[in-house]
């Protein structure tokens, strides 16, 4: 049984199906109407949080490891919805991170960006003026 009829409801119920489980859904309203209908649509390949911070407290091999299964799920996800043919305006689209035009701010960044790059996920650098 699988509670809720959101985006993340869906995808679990099509993926039990996909391995031959059957699964109910329940939704007490609209499908795709709560949560998923007030989200901006935006499938990440990271999460918000820091890398930085990640790693600190959970070790670099893990936060590697979270980074790289978010990476794999968003790109799984898109591939999912063109292969079931859901109309959704699904496009690439680049993901800019930036600050304020504070000195702290700025190294901040860096430090975020560094440590990403040290443990191999993916990202690149844009100075000031490019963005």
């Amino acid at each position: 049984m699988i509670v809720g009829g959101g985006l993340t409801g869906a995808a679990c119920a099509v993926s039990f199906a996909a391995a031959g489980i059957d699964a109910v859904v329940l939704e007490a309203e609209t499908v795709g109407s709560g949560m998923t209908a007030g989200d901006p649509g935006l499938l990440r390949e990271g999460f918000a949080g820091s890398f930085h911070a990640a790693a600190a407290a959970h070790g670099l091999r893990t936060s590697r490891a979270a980074w790289d299964t978010m990476r794999r799920g968003a790109l799984d996800f898109a591939a999912a919805l063109r292969r079931y043919g859901i109309k959704c305006h699904l496009e690439v689209a680049e993901h800019i991170q930036f600050t304020p035009p504070l000195p702290e701010a700025g190294r901040s960044l860096r430090r975020e960006y560094q440590a990403r790059h040290d443990a191999g996920v993916e990202g690149s650098w844009m100075a000031p003026a490019a963005v």
